[in-house]
């Protein structure tokens, strides 16, 4: 893929979103960074982004990794194909991020913005377009095992806000990205003795080989708040998962399809149609041989390389 550097800046000239921090140069400078990481790191490849029309957009994808390294990589992705139909992406991200001493000076400039429905509305009327991982923690918390399960938990606020906005759906299918993490269980039954919602805002916690010498700390109030974050500190380094983002066709129900219904009916009729096509995603990628971390392969190759290591 041919890569391109520069920072488009079409769509400046729209009336100022004011939550719009982006920062250009700020996005220069990390993405000298960001780059090795992109193709040396995770390998990423991405597929379907030529096909998409660069009207505003609700791009709706499935969670990985405790650290979620994905959204860097949207961003990314962004930078080097979207940017020319998208001008505008901003990333809807969870209150924990907005509340931590350090993370919340640097992702409002990468184009984050707080996962409120009214912030959310006035991106779109500004045209931008906007980025939602609706599983959340729920999501990137499953276990491995689950790598291949599309888990919303439920939550249908996407669906939602793209009828009321009146912008269509684009799946964003990442296949791959959650072998970054050891994830061996998910507890929600810790979370909710310990009333982790109110206190951390999360519905579970992840259990990892990293993570397990800090359980005994969550339940003490002295030092649940450290044992917490330690948890999720130590459990986030992210492996070298070979990452494929597939962007799937864009979905938007027709005039027919919500004829007699409630707009409840509406919602979730969209969000199954975009939880069918996520998981036909996953559900076909993951069926093919893959190896963990280095992704897809040919069962030819495979062997081959096998062959050429033990000799």
């Amino acid at each position: 893929k041919k890569r391109r550097d520069a920072l488009h800046t079409k769509g400046q000239a729209m009336d100022r979103f004011k939550y719009d921090k982006r920062d250009l140069e700020f996005l220069k400078d990390f993405r000298q960074y960001l780059r090795p990481i992109f193709e040396n790191y995770f390998r990423v490849d991405y597929h379907g982004v030529k096909d998409l029309e660069g009207t505003p957009s609700l791009f709706v994808g499935n969670h990985n990794g405790i650290f979620s390294v994905e959204i860097l990589m949207m961003l990314e992705i962004w930078a080097r194909e979207l940017q020319f139909k998208f001008p505008g992406i901003f990333g809807l991200t969870h209150d924990m991020v907005f509340n931590h001493a350090v993370l919340k000076h640097i992702v409002p400039k990468i184009g984050c913005i707080p996962a409120n429905p009214d912030i959310a509305k006035e991106a779109f009327k500004h045209g931008h377009s906007l980025l939602v991982y609706p599983g959340g923690e729920f999501e990137t918390f499953r276990p491995l095992s689950e790598k291949s399960e599309v888990q919303f938990s439920g939550r249908k606020g996407f669906a939602r806000l793209a009828l009321e906005a009146d912008v269509p759906i684009i799946p964003v299918a990442n296949v791959g990205g959650h072998e970054q993490s050891l994830v061996l269980y998910r507890d929600e039954e810790i979370a909710k003795m310990r009333d982790f919602k109110k206190k951390f805002r999360v519905s579970a916690i992840p259990i990892t080989p990293f993570g397990i010498p800090f359980i005994p700390g969550l339940f003490s109030k002295y030092t649940e708040k450290f044992a917490f974050y330690s948890m999720i500190a130590f459990s986030s380094f992210p492996m070298p998962a070979k990452m494929d983002f597939y962007f799937e066709k864009p979905i938007k129900l027709t005039e027919e399809e919500k004829h007699k219904k409630t707009f409840d009916q509406q919602v979730d009729l969209l969000n199954q149609k975009v939880l069918d096509s996520l998981q036909y995603r996953l559900t076909r990628e993951y069926s093919r041989p893959r190896v963990p971390l280095y992704g897809e392969v040919e069962a030819r190759g495979l062997l081959r390389k096998l062959l050429k290591m033990a000799s």
